[in-house]
């Protein structure tokens, strides 16, 4: 499977960390555990500003570390949004879609290496 580095820029990533493709796919495998994501929907959800402004930046670092730019993308604007008093409701269904993509990309990744 060809991945596309709008979800996971695996050369660019593993260059800046500095790191080797082992340690890269142990941060892979704990991103996708991250109990920062179910958060941000929960904060969504209740419509709770602060929250999903925390939420959504933690996203975008880890992220944007890992490479990971559609999912990063999402969540900056989610994150703009929060912090603009904007509603983040129709934001929401872009970053779940650009979340479920990155996971399964993530996911065919991890079984194949």
């Amino acid at each position: 499977m060809e991945i596309d580095n709008k979800y996971i820029d695996l050369n660019n990533s593993t260059a800046s960390m500095m790191i080797r493709i082992g340690r890269y796919k142990g941060l892979l495998e704990k991103l996708v555990a991250d109990p920062n994501f179910g958060e941000l929907v929960d904060a969504i959800n209740s419509n709770n500003v602060a929250l999903i402004g925390d939420k959504s930046h933690a996203i975008k670092g880890m992220a944007g570390n890992l490479g990971l730019t559609a999912l990063y993308e999402s969540a900056v604007s989610v994150m703009n949004a929060a912090r603009e008093g904007k509603s983040v409701l129709e934001l929401n269904q872009k970053y779940l879609e650009e979340k479920e993509k990155t996971f399964i990309i993530i996911d065919h990744y991890l079984k194949e290496h």
